[in-house]
């Protein structure tokens, strides 16, 4: 179980009403989120940090404990295990890294970024902290 301070607070970061509507659609069609209402997104997508990534940059590495949840918002990410491409993408609003801010849980897979990419991401404690809360409410 996760501990807070008593007064953490979820961070906002400004958004254009294009990559809120980008977030939302990605949330929508993650299993983690799909049950939720746009009332209940509302302060997990103003938490997401947008953060860019050049070629060849790696964005999590497959044994590291899982820090982020991300969405793609441009650019192409490939996903490899034991050092073996097994996947990659380019659709805008994929999103990965979920699993293992859930169940605290290493790496599957490393992520690089095979061009220039910009993700949104959030960090484990404030994914868990905004499940919890809506789970509660």
């Amino acid at each position: 179980p996760m501990q807070w301070e008593a007064d953490f607070a979820p961070p906002k970061f400004p958004h254009s009403s294009d990559e809120k509507k980008l977030i939302r659609k990605a949330l929508k069609k993650n299993f983690v989120f799909s049950d939720l209402t746009d009332r209940d997104l509302k302060p997990l997508i103003t938490a997401f940090e947008t953060c860019t990534f050049e070629k060849d940059q790696v964005i999590s590495q497959q044994g590291d404990p899982g820090d982020f949840f991300y969405i793609l918002a441009s650019g192409k990410v490939s996903f490899f295990v034991n050092d073996i491409k097994v996947g990659n993408t380019n659709n805008v609003g994929a999103s990965f890294g979920e699993l293992a801010l859930l169940y605290t849980c290493p790496r599957a897979a490393s992520v690089v970024a095979t061009k220039e990419t910009k993700l949104f991401r959030v960090d484990q404690t404030t994914f868990r902290f905004i499940l919890k809360s809506q789970t509660i409410k």
